[in-house]
Order: structure tokens, then sequence, then C-alpha cells
């Protein structure tokens, strides 16, 4: 086994803890998810998921691929990042990366302090070659967040699976400086 369906860890980063997503995260979750700068953003072009819609989406969890980011300070929940484990035709491991900031706690830094912890993870501890994330093209914040995160930008395309506009590719394959940002439980 590669460790590919492992359970998730805990994830530290300097003012963050980076938790498994639970039942109990479900009304934050939500409330990101039906965000209209994270479903622009995402290029979501459909509606705001509904209460039944989002508890089928809850039922998803047990993949063990999305984690909630808490302010060690308080515990306030401000984000969650997902993670999907992919092999490409070479059968190199790589994770595609999504997130949502929750929007009193966009552009202060939170976000990066999110993806580094889930990057860490990925290329130090998992062994893959690289993280994968994409954005629509005119999404400039989420854009200097990959670029800031050190990423590389791969690629433009229309967008797939139901989003709506242009996006772009980015990649990286560095777990960058430091320990791995994994932890037994919350600091």
């Amino acid at each position: 086994m590669d460790g590919v369906d492992a359970a998730l860890p805990v994830l530290a980063a300097p003012r963050l803890v980076l938790s498994p997503v639970t039942r109990g995260d479900g009304a934050a979750v939500l409330s990101w998810w039906n965000d209209a700068e994270v479903r622009r953003g995402h290029g979501l072009g459909m509606e705001p998921l509904g209460p039944a819609a989002f508890q089928y989406w809850l039922g998803d969890f047990d993949r063990a691929d999305t984690w909630v980011a808490r302010m060690r300070a308080g515990g306030e929940p401000v984000g969650l990042l997902e993670m999907k484990a992919v092999r490409g035709a070479d059968g190199a491991l790589r994770y595609e990366l999504g997130i949502a900031v929750d929007a009193r706690h966009r552009r202060t830094g939170v976000g990066l302090e999110m993806v580094g912890a889930a990057c860490a993870w990925a290329l130090r501890t998992m062994g893959a070659r690289a993280v994968v994330a994409q954005t629509r093209a005119d999404n400039r914040a989420a854009r200097r967040l990959f670029e800031r995160a050190g990423f590389t930008r791969t690629g433009e395309g229309e967008g797939a699976s139901g989003r709506a506009g242009r996006t772009v590719r980015y990649e990286r394959s560095s777990p960058g400086p430091g320990p791995p940002a994994c932890s037994p439980g919350p600091p």
C-alpha cells in the first residue's frame, strides 16, 4: 500500500491547525461552498447547494481527502482544503488541490499557510511527484496565492467538469523548506 488511502493526519501551520473534515463542520463548509466569490473563483456556474444536496455531498467524507483549517487561537474555522490523490499515465502520484477561505480571512495569509502545509504533506510525507491546482484565469487572488505558494504556471484552457470560463493550471513539485507539517494532533 502506498498510503494514498490512509487517513488524513492533522497538519500544523504557523497560525492554523488543519483537521480532517467531519459532519460537525457542515454549516461552515456549506457557507463557504455557497459563497459567491468561491463559486465564481472555482468556475461553478450552478446554483448554490441546498440542504438536501449538501447532505448528499457530506456523505462522501469517507474518502478522507478534505481538511478544515482552524485558527490555533480560539479554534475558529477559516477554510477548507481538499487534496485528491490521482495517478498519471506514468503511475506517478499527484494531488489535485482545491481551497476555499472564509471571506473574513481572505488576503490575510491564511490560504498561503493552508496550501503550504498541504503541499509539504503531499510532497514530503506522501511522496507525491507534484501538487496541481487550477483556477479561473480572472481569479487574480487565487493566481497570486498559487504563485506565492511556489506553484509554476503550466498552462491555460477552457473550464472542465462544468466549470465556466478560461482556466489557468499550476503545479508545485518542491515541498519547500522546513520539516514536515504533520503532527499527531492539535498542538
